[in-house]
């Protein structure tokens, strides 16, 4: 039962039994990129990788404990990295998105926002509620601001309660 204390300690086990566990690394990197400790996080997507050359799971951790570190172009080549391994993946395409906007490409993070829209269909979400506040927020800096109002809108239809999406109406 020691195993599961969490899922760091779970998934350091799970390497222990089977070293070369691509599915354990990619887990044990997301519990870690959880408790914002990057470089560890960074380390065991790297490792993940090293075992199986081609992880979308890990390719979007990496873009993430990137991003999280202030690397804006290494989580755009990984973030294009788990796109191009599983382009049906709306998270993916909103992580991207939010990388581009912070970069300053914001035609391009919004159509992937929008992409990411398209691909989650369930308008109720939670995800969708994010996306659609990412939009929203890009739109804004665009100064276009009934679109922005839109998006802001939809993200509280399903977020009623979200403090950020108030105060940007």
């Amino acid at each position: 039962a020691s195993h599961w204390r969490d899922g760091e300690t779970l998934w350091r086990y799970a390497i222990s039994v089977v070293p070369d566990n691509h599915i354990a690394y990619s887990n044990l990197g997301d519990s870690l990129l959880k408790k914002n400790r990057f470089d560890e996080a960074i380390a065991a997507y790297e490792q993940a990788l090293g075992n199986e050359q081609s992880s979308d799971v890990a390719e979007n951790g990496l873009g993430s404990a990137f991003a999280q570190t202030g690397q804006t172009e290494a989580a755009i080549l990984h973030y294009q990295k788990a796109i191009a391994l599983r382009p049906e993946d709306p998270e993916y395409h909103n992580n991207y998105g939010i990388v581009l906007c912070e970069k300053g490409s914001l035609d391009d993070g919004i159509a992937q926002y929008r992409r990411a829209l398209e691909l989650r269909p369930d308008r109720a979400d939670l995800h969708n509620a994010e996306t659609e506040f990412n939009l929203a927020s890009a739109l804004l800096r665009q100064n276009r601001i009934d679109e922005a109002i839109t998006h802001f809108r939809q993200s509280l239809a399903i977020q009623p309660n979200d403090p950020d999406t108030h105060d940007n109406l």
